[in-house]
């Protein structure tokens, strides 16, 4: 994604890394026609903080006996039956769920909100791995809500699969992005994507959200579109998955999938037409030959990528609000009177991260000094003991790997080289 260039530049990922974005072995399973398969939430309810949301709920009444009691619901692999954590025991209470009619309400909940950060590029393994257990986390906590921050340039398609299918697995906490102004000034690519598939979506004032193509990075560090780094055949396969995907993502959510695959392919025109309600029906504008009705509104036009304002966004339908900044939207919004939790597990495992990319870097200094050493002619002793302290470097480094898949190295080649070594090393010891 073109985003992404700039984004390599950030001192939160300060180097590039080589890689298709659309591995090969995705990309083989993406030939075929994609099948989305997502856990359907299929409880709408109403949230008594003034915005409707889905999931399971609180208040739990048994339709036989008429017996009622508070929780909330947890997930459980133990048992088949709805596991429940009840506010009276303050412990697990196992129902049948067609035994009971459930509804949403703050009375079985904490009061409480679960705030996750996204404001840097989408590139590090270890910071989505800590994404998905802290939202997987959240959700059995009993939060009223658990919002994501967005404000991010996009990243790698793999970890915003992955990103999309964390938050699609929720489904007992509704889930709120808000894309917030910042150094991006909104959600694009992959951040769109990530955006557009939570239950609720605000706009922040002055922010966008789109421009979601796909593209991928060859061997020289240089942006090609799939057809170009494929070839016309299988690239126009790779883009169909990604289209099919982002539309399923945003359709999955209630949004409108023409809308996702008009911020990918700049061929699509899109149209709204007002109807009878006062509500927006989106169109493909190459489907409608009089442009010029009335109540119509042309959101994109053929040859451009989609990117909505934050009001464009609410008026046709596809955000649910715009708000004047996060921080107004916390003190004066629905959660007013919530308490307020930070996730600080991204962050962490970012930290973590530049710890093992710092110790890398020098293991690889130190590899290079010794290998300079080695072409001096020293003595056997002097070549032995230069060998003896590359192959350590090169251990350190593999243990480094196996700790943090994010380092730019494969294991392949590194267990290569250390074997190269190792039998140099032997020779001259056994001579």
């Amino acid at each position: 994604m073109a985003e992404l260039a700039d984004a390599q530049d950030s001192k939160s990922c300060p180097r590039k890394r080589v890689w298709v974005q659309f591995p090969p072995s995705a990309l083989k399973r993406d030939y075929m026609l994609i099948k989305i398969i997502l856990i359907r939430r299929n409880i709408l309810f109403a949230v008594l903080l003034c915005f409707a949301c889905r999931g399971l709920a609180d208040t739990f009444t048994n339709k036989k006996t008429g017996e009622r009691f508070n929780g909330y619901a947890v997930k459980t692999t133990q048992t088949a039956k709805m596991a429940v954590r009840s506010t009276a025991r303050e412990g697990i209470r196992y129902i049948e769920r067609a035994d009971y009619d459930i509804v949403y309400n703050a009375e079985g909940r904490r009061n409480q909100i679960f705030v996750i950060d996204m404001n840097e590029p989408l590139m590090l393994e270890c910071e989505t791995a800590a994404f998905e257990k802290a939202i997987k986390l959240s959700e059995n906590q009993g939060n009223l809500a658990i919002v994501i921050k967005i404000d991010t340039p996009g990243g790698r398609i793999d970890l915003m699969k992955r990103y999309c299918t964390a938050i699609a697995a929720v489904d007992m906490t509704p889930v709120i992005a808000v894309v917030c102004g910042g150094k991006t000034g909104g959600a694009y690519s992959a951040g769109a994507i990530i955006a557009m598939g939570c239950d609720k979506l605000y706009m922040g004032e002055n922010t966008a959200i789109g421009a979601a193509t796909l593209l991928v990075i060859d061997a020289n560090d240089e942006f090609k579109s799939a057809k170009a780094a494929y070839g016309d055949v299988i690239g126009e396969k790779v883009d169909s998955a990604h289209r099919a995907y982002c539309a399923s993502v945003a359709e999955h959510a209630g949004r409108s999938g023409l809308l996702a695959q008009a911020m990918i392919n700049k061929e699509i025109e899109v149209i709204a037409r007002k109807t009878e309600n006062g509500k927006y029906e989106i169109l493909d504008g190459r489907d409608i030959k009089d442009s010029n009705t009335k109540d119509i509104i042309i959101v994109n036009h053929k040859g451009s990528l989609l990117t909505l304002s934050a009001k464009q966004a609410v008026d046709i339908g596809f955000a649910d609000g715009q708000i004047d900044s996060f921080n107004i939207w916390k003190q004066n919004g629905p959660f007013t009177q919530s308490k307020w939790i930070v996730c600080q597990d991204i962050q962490a495992a970012h930290r973590q991260y530049l710890t093992y990319d710092s110790q890398f870097q020098t293991a690889l200094m130190i590899i290079k000094q010794l290998k300079t050493k080695i072409h001096i002619t020293p003595s056997k002793t002097e070549m032995r003991d230069y060998f003896g302290g590359i192959i350590e470097q090169y251990r350190l480094i593999i243990a480094l790997k196996k700790n943090c898949n994010d380092l730019p190295v494969e294991m392949d080649s590194l267990v290569s080289e250390l074997d190269q070594f190792v039998i140099l090393y032997n020779k001259l010891s056994n001579q």
